[in-house]
């Protein structure tokens, strides 16, 4: 694409480059350097198709410097590599990755300075070539990058994204801010490598994450940059892709450093309780066996607007949630009999009735007979823990593009729909299985994003025409099922599948292009053609194969025959 040996672009090369940018499946930025005094800021002025997926931009981007663009430490390490090309005013090379489920992506970035007619560096352009087999555009690399703008920056926490080996994916700006970490530290590591210390731990860990099972109030002590100890409370969160399988875990880190230090201040003395719990900000609580609270810390104004002298005497069960309040209760009794510290998550409700989700830490407090006399409770408010959380487990049974049920929750609807019917001879199970004709046209004329919204609109329209007990779920690619649960003929399933024909004749409009395009449908239906899940999703398969075989544009009904439709 370019001379190795060219030390520099002219600048009237550029619009020549920009033009036939897109066509091109490395990475492409024409970068304006804006200058002001010492200070040079980066502006992006082009980004091709194939260098927006790999920064995750837009063309919304564009006229924006690399501050805005990304966080303070990806930034940072972008502008470090772009000043060594204005200071050396020749090509620069460095080497940059990203770790996908199936693999590493290595990329290599070459940085060519562009001079104008005076000989002074006015643009600079970053050539981003894949170095792997991996391409940018697998479903793997989208789906992962959509989990990380989805959701990796919603949240204050710190959080970090990896594969099923460990391998960093990547983090939010907290967590570089937490651990004083900068990017080029935590390239190509697994997270046993930035802690070493409790490896044998971490890989533990992951056996349990590998067999799906996610882990939540984890309680560990981590390491920053600089050796200092930190106590964090993590959940592991396992994410899969459009298939079910599984290809990234991501942990939600809060730091409980503080409490853990309060907490260990505390067990020396009432009095030293009193002190700690005056200054910190969490809400703290000393009660009585019974619910009463005998004391509350200042910090319950400012979080709940209850003055402390408020809640004096009262109980603490009045102002939990109901539908929390017997966990709660549940859960001070096995403290209170086990004698051991535990934690709890339950709603609390504000003076102006607006409810807030907490997790407290509850330790009991013995006397001089070893009996417990007192319950210190401290509680951080987590609500934007909570929302993140609801948010990782939309991501894990829902598909990441068009907000459908996954496969997995498909398959769990279907096998209780099987079942009930087995109860039941008179109710049916059907599954209509769709598949786009000639989708893949569409993203090659006009670019997976026009496609991304077609696959959007048609999931719409899809709801739009079945019931709200039906599941309409995309399994991945331009491929859905309908889930019918409650039917009694076949033809019911026939009149759905006619509806979605029909409805398919109205053509999608993206950025005022006129897209038109088909399906075809396979219908298979339980206890006619399969008496189990498995062989249902088979008979619908052969059935759509043969819709088709016979030309496209229609549907099929599958056979209690196997060879016959």
């Amino acid at each position: 694409m370019y001379d190795e040996t060219m030390e520099y672009l002219k600048q009237n090369e550029l619009y020549s480059l920009s033009r036939f940018g897109d066509s091109l499946t490395d990475g492409l930025f024409i970068m304006r350097i804006d200058q002001d005094g010492k200070n040079r800021r980066y502006i992006y002025e082009y980004i091709n198709e194939a260098g927006r997926e790999i920064t995750h931009l837009t063309k919304a981007d564009v006229g924006r410097s690399m501050i805005e663009c990304f966080s303070q430490a990806e930034a940072k390490y972008l502008i470090d590599q772009y000043e060594r090309c204005f200071h050396k005013g020749s090509i620069v090379t460095y080497s940059d990755s990203v770790m996908l489920p199936n693999g590493q992506f290595n990329a290599q970035t070459n940085l060519i300075p562009v001079l104008d007619q005076q000989n002074v560096m006015t643009h600079v352009v970053g050539i981003t070539r894949n170095l792997t087999h991996l391409s940018l555009k697998t479903d793997e690399v989208r789906h992962v990058n959509r989990l990380f703008e989805t959701y990796m920056n919603q949240t204050e926490e710190a959080l970090i994204m990896l594969d099923m080996n460990q391998r960093i994916l990547n983090v939010n700006q907290a967590f570089y801010d937490l651990f004083e970490y900068e990017k080029s530290y935590i390239q190509n590591k697994r997270l046993e490598d930035l802690q070493p210390q409790i490896a044998e731990e971490v890989r533990n860990q992951f056996s349990y994450l590998n067999e799906g099972k996610n882990i939540t109030h984890y309680k560990a002590e981590w390491k920053k940059k600089s050796g200092e100890s930190l106590h964090l409370s993590i959940n592991f969160t396992t994410l899969p892709d459009e298939h079910g399988k599984l290809v990234a875990v991501v942990a939600v880190i809060q730091n409980i450093t503080e409490e853990v230090r309060a907490k260990k201040a505390l067990s020396d003395s009432e009095h030293r309780y009193r002190l700690i719990a005056n200054y910190t900000q969490d809400l703290v609580k000393l009660i009585e066996i019974d619910g009463t609270i005998k004391y509350a810390s200042p910090s319950h104004e400012p979080v709940l607007n209850y003055k402390p002298e408020e809640l004096y005497h009262t109980n603490t069960f009045q102002y939990i949630h109901q539908d929390d309040r017997e966990k709660v209760h549940k859960r001070f009794l096995y403290i209170i009999k086990q004698k051991k510290s535990g934690t709890v998550q339950f709603r609390m409700i504000m003076k102006d009735g607006t409810w807030i989700w907490f997790e407290s830490n509850v330790k009991p407090v013995m006397g001089d007979d070893g009996e417990v006399t007192h319950i210190v409770s401290s509680s951080r408010d987590i609500s934007k823990r909570k929302k993140a959380e609801d948010q990782l487990k939309r991501l894990a049974y829902t598909d990441h593009l068009t907000g459908l049920a996954n496969r997995r929750i498909l398959m769990q609807f279907l096998n209780k729909s099987i079942a009930k019917s087995k109860r039941n001879p008179n109710k049916k199970v059907s599954l209509l299985y769709l598949d786009g004709d000639g989708f893949k046209n569409i993203n090659d004329t006009l670019g997976h994003d026009a496609g991304d919204t077609v696959l959007v609109k048609l999931s719409r329209r899809l709801l739009k025409m079945t019931r709200e007990e039906d599941i309409v779920s995309r399994i991945g690619g331009d491929e859905f099922v309908i889930l019918l649960p409650d039917i009694q003929s076949t033809e019911q399933a026939e009149h759905v599948a006619k509806r979605i024909l029909e409805e398919m004749n109205l053509p999608f409009y993206v950025d005022d292009e006129q897209i038109n395009i088909t399906v075809s449908i396979g219908i298979g239906i339980s206890p006619d053609h399969a008496n189990n899940s498995e062989d249902l999703f088979k008979r619908a398969d052969e059935a759509l194969y043969e819709a088709k075989r016979q030309g496209k544009k229609t549907y099929c009904v599958a056979s209690s025959s196997h060879n016959s439709f």
